[in-house]
């Protein structure tokens, strides 16, 4: 008996494998709602032209490929401080912090994951439901407690707010509650400042730790105002995570660009929260992928580059609005009601259609449409051709 001949072979991840099953797929007609990417009219998903700009730089610049240790690109880590906590509140709360550079947003998910196991193993990990497909199993390789609150009501199409905070009442001194910044939820459903304001106040009363995973910004409401109710509770909670991806707002996806941020009592604890952030790096990757924070650094650096990126940012902002909207007036029209309104009015790329898995088996089968099990999808995926094609296929397998 050879050492791996009782390997047990494991199913594809369900959104991994769709991925494949779009690619081999010959029709013509074939239409992806289901991949997790920006792409523009034409398909494609972009390089910001401040990131080429950012490439062509660092070509320049760089002179070794010698280790660069836990902290990766100079300066990077604090960008992503600044970025996050804005001008007035870096002012107030920069020296509280403890920041490491990660390989995503899921290398943060996994080290923040490990460092609340290491505090408090008993912690229970509280994820909105729905969340991510790689949430829970990410926090259970941590040995930690993953438990649901209410999030999404499917048949209503809008946030379960009652239910929602009857869960997280539940919830005990020492748990961590996972909150998703705007643009974040797979539904498209974003918290009310109402809703962020509750969590903040639970929090404080409960002595409960906000975990907070940010993909998304200057995709929702705007660059600034998509981070106004993660920075009013940072403001005033003692303690706080942050997982920050820039694989979507920067489209570094392949490079694989994150940063772990965890809010401290004072500076104190914060060196100590960064010493064990950084042996938990050692441990596992030792220290992160240069290329692609170094292009982050670039562009948050350099004025020019910021102004560039946003600039292109907000243009996407647009298209995504402009997307729901069609997508919303056509299923409307062919609907004659108005029970697909709520598209309207979500923000980022997602929505959630209210379709059984049959029905999705079905258009995927039948007609080459392809999106995520629970009825996920991608308003990037369309464009005005099959906007008309898709809506016409909806109704027939939903009558």
């Amino acid at each position: 008996m050879t050492f791996f001949a009782d390997t047990k072979k494991l199913p594809p991840d369900s959104l991994l494998q769709l991925i494949t099953d779009f690619r081999n797929d010959p029709s013509p007609d074939k239409i992806d709602l289901g991949v997790g990417v920006y792409q523009d009219e034409h398909g494609k998903t972009p390089i910001f032209e401040a990131v080429e700009l950012a490439q062509r730089r660092l070509q320049a610049d760089e002179e070794s490929k010698t280790y660069l240790g836990p902290l990766g690109w100079p300066g990077f880590a604090d960008e992503v401080r600044k970025l996050v906590l804005g001008n007035t509140l870096e002012e107030k709360l920069a020296d509280r912090f403890a920041v490491l550079p990660k390989p995503g947003s899921s290398g943060a998910l996994k080290s923040t994951g490990t460092l609340v196991h290491r505090l408090n193993a008993a912690a229970k990990i509280w994820l909105p439901d729905p969340t991510w497909a790689n949430h829970i199993p990410i926090f259970q390789s941590c040995d930690l407690e993953t438990k649901p609150y209410a999030y999404y009501d499917n048949d209503a199409t809008s946030l379960d707010r009652e239910k929602m905070y009857a869960d997280l009442e539940k919830a005990d001194a020492g748990d961590v509650i996972v909150v998703h910044g705007a643009c974040h939820n797979p539904t498209g459903e974003d918290l009310s400042a109402e809703d962020w304001q509750y969590l903040t106040n639970l929090a404080l009363e409960k002595g409960i730790v906000p975990f907070i995973d940010i993909a998304y910004q200057g995709l929702g409401q705007g660059f600034d105002e998509d981070m106004e109710n993660v920075r009013g509770l940072l403001d005033v909670v003692p303690e706080a995570i942050i997982c920050y991806s820039f694989s979507k707002n920067m489209g570094l996806y392949r490079e694989r660009v994150g940063a772990a941020l965890v809010l401290t009592e004072n500076t104190e604890i914060a060196g100590r929260v960064q010493s064990n952030l950084n042996e938990i790096a050692r441990r596992s990757y030792s220290m992160p992928p240069s290329y692609g924070g170094a292009l982050a650094w670039y562009v948050l650096s350099d004025p020019d580059l910021n102004a560039s990126w946003r600039k292109e940012l907000e243009q996407m902002r647009k298209r995504v609005l402009s997307l729901r909207g069609q997508v919303t007036d056509a299923l409307s029209a062919e609907f004659g009601d108005n029970r697909f309104q709520y598209i309207k009015s979500q923000n980022g790329m997602f929505s959630r259609l209210p379709l059984a898995p049959e029905q999705i088996a079905q258009l995927k089968s039948e007609s080459s449409i392809y999106m995520a099990g629970d009825g996920r999808v991608n308003m990037c995926g369309f464009t005005p051709a099959k906007i008309e094609r898709f809506t016409e296929l909806l109704v027939k397998v939903a009558k």
